[in-house]
């Protein structure tokens, strides 16, 4: 009978049992109350005994490479799939995939993150890879592979909100000339008066477009934490301003998609955000420049705020000048929309059922990006008429009262 007990500054408890090679470990076991984990504690006992027995293979010594392999193909419906196999095939299973299932420790995972962190990946793809193992130990503790998920053990990794990043109308019109291509421009210039995400501009079908009413009615890309939509996705509603843009795209129009190649094929999944970095440079959107030595016995570098080529301070040579983006990707354009929604009318609702955001704090803690002057604008607004102000020296001096004579 497994000895079930509680130790000072521990969550949960912890049973001394007699493991299938025959030695007494001390082991942690699920349970809320002291009973239900004693009971717990009896069933791994009962495993072990059937284990050493030759009546059960332990699912201890499964490896995660092996198991890994049963879980990808138990989730292959996922919608994310891909991201997930890629994280297994990249990271997890080169670092951790030798290690048998249940005999990995909270201390390994912890070491594995940080040889992530060595190798410059971003906190952001930390968290991602530490969600992905918890989502598997989760499965293998329904598929009695384990019994305990070690990534709960582990501390959380914060992720720093990203501050928003938004482009001027004048600049989104630059950017759109800028683009070398008419697929790209069209792109840039309805996506920012739009809103929709790369993933479900690229199929909108001129059939998706009701011209009387002024609405695209497409399938939204988004879905909340893999579940299904509580709500239908609402249509987006056209500008009256993009009309006319949209009437000359249906002239010239080569297919059923509203972008597409010059050939009629549709644009790929993968974002364009490389393209549209490179307008951003052709339409002079920087936020500096890099100067660059490429004699190969020198390769000095720097950065300046201006895009004139200077000689190299080593060497005399002069410094190729190369432009740095300013920090804006395609999605910078949804951004931009709501940003313009909401700085223009003041109606935070609009821009939230534009974008087709389920949480209004989605939309203005990672959409809207803050602009001090339409902020000074709207407190001088808010103050206007209130009556002048008389100075506190003045107000002091009115307020006195006269001494008696």
């Amino acid at each position: 009978m497994a000895y079930v007990r509680k130790k000072a500054g521990r969550k949960g408890f912890t049973a001394t049992i007699k493991s299938a090679s025959g030695e007494f470990r001390e082991v942690a076991v699920p349970g809320r109350t002291k009973t239900e984990a004693r009971k717990n504690a009896r069933d791994l006992e009962t495993k072990a005994w059937r284990v050493r027995h030759n009546l059960e293979v332990e699912p201890g010594l499964l490896l995660l490479v092996t198991a890994s392999a049963d879980y990808l193909k138990a989730i292959r419906h996922h919608e994310g799939w891909k991201s997930t196999e890629s994280r297994w095939r990249l990271h997890i299973l080169p670092g951790l995939g030798r290690k048998a299932v249940a005999q990995i420790l909270p201390t390994d995972i912890e070491a594995f993150l940080a040889t992530k962190q060595d190798e410059g990946y971003s906190q952001q793809s930390r968290r991602h890879l530490r969600m992905t193992l918890s989502a598997f130990y989760r499965w293998a503790i329904k598929a009695e592979l384990a019994i305990r998920n070690p990534v709960s053990e582990t501390e959380t990794i914060a992720v720093p909100v990203a501050t928003p990043a938004a482009l001027k109308f004048e600049q989104v019109e630059v950017l759109r000339d800028a683009a070398g291509v008419q697929w790209l421009a069209d792109l840039i210039w309805v996506a920012a008066h739009l809103g929709l995400r790369y993933a479900e501009l690229r199929q909108v079908e001129w059939t998706h477009i009701d011209w009387r009413n002024r609405r695209i009615a497409t399938k939204r890309a988004k879905r909340i934490a893999g579940r299904e939509r509580r709500t239908p996705p609402r249509p987006a509603s056209i500008p009256e301003s993009l009309i006319p843009y949209l009437r000359e795209m249906h002239k010239r129009r080569r297919g059923n998609f509203l972008f597409c190649y010059e050939d009629g094929g549709q644009l790929p999944t993968s974002s364009p955000d490389a393209r549209f970095k490179s307008a951003l440079k052709a339409a002079g959107i920087v936020s500096g420049y890099r100067r660059i030595c490429r004699r190969q016995t020198c390769r000095y570098e720097e950065k300046s705020k201006v895009g004139r080529s200077v000689e190299c301070p080593k060497c005399g040579f002069l410094l190729w000048v190369s432009p740095i983006h300013g920090g804006y990707s395609f999605k910078s354009l949804r951004s931009t929309l709501i940003t313009h929604i909401i700085d223009t009318t003041g109606n935070p609702r609009a821009a939230q059922l534009q974008a087709d955001q389920a949480d209004i704090r989605t939309t203005l803690n990672h959409y809207h990006a803050a602009d001090l002057d339409v902020q000074g604008a709207a407190i001088d607004k808010a103050f206007a008429g209130s009556g002048t102000n008389t100075p506190p020296r003045a107000m002091a001096a009115a307020g006195r009262p006269r001494s008696p004579e």
